[in-house]
């Protein structure tokens, strides 16, 4: 048990047997460390291997050599896609923005034309015009979410035929109210205070 328990070291001891490499003030530290990055920097732009965004296969090779993508191995062609974006060809370049528009144009026209999007006009909307999701999983959001209501509950009720509010079946002319005769109410109140 004791051949496993860790040990501590002083500072001079630690580089003494290697598990340090020196000791340095943190100024020097940063300086020496910034130093050999530049250095492991320049010695990889030598050997090639700079480094590339995302968007570096589709720009001009100037080697003749078509960029390597995800979907190709060592040896194939860049797909066709690559080639023309690469190649700069302005015919292919409107053919594919004009096959990307009219994709784009079945896709909303699916989306807002579809048996779930009725009674979800705005959430149709927001799903055709305002993300990328496919069909398929635009018309399984819209099927899942609720029908949005129509108007108030006072305009349903007035469409199911209104409110029965009177005592009779509602065919029955209201009963006439009379009319405060205040004369009247004076008159009674004027015996009542008289006795």
């Amino acid at each position: 048990m004791l051949a496993t328990e860790a040990a501590v070291y002083r500072v001079e001891e630690a580089v003494t047997l290697g598990l340090a490499d020196g000791v340095r003030d943190t100024d020097t530290f940063f300086a020496e460390f910034r130093a050999f990055l530049e250095t492991q920097q320049t010695e990889q732009t030598n050997r090639g291997f700079v480094a590339m965004s995302a968007a570096a296969p589709l720009q001009p090779s100037t080697t003749g050599v078509q960029p390597m993508t995800q979907q190709t191995k060592p040896g194939e062609a860049a797909p066709a896609v690559a080639q023309v974006t690469t190649q700069h060809d302005p015919a292919a370049l409107a053919a594919a923005r004009t096959e990307g528009v009219v994709a784009e144009r079945e896709r909303v026209a699916a989306i807002l034309g579809s048996e779930e999007a009725k009674g979800r006009d705005e959430q149709a909307q927001l799903l055709a015009t305002k993300t990328s999701v496919s069909v398929p999983e635009a018309l399984g959001i819209l099927a899942a979410s609720p029908v949005a209501r129509t108007g108030s509950p006072l305009d349903a009720a007035m469409a199911a035929g209104g409110p029965n509010v009177g005592g009779g079946t509602g065919d029955d002319p209201a009963p006439a109210q009379p009319l405060i005769n205040s004369a009247d109410i004076y008159a009674r109140r004027a015996a009542v205070t008289k006795h």
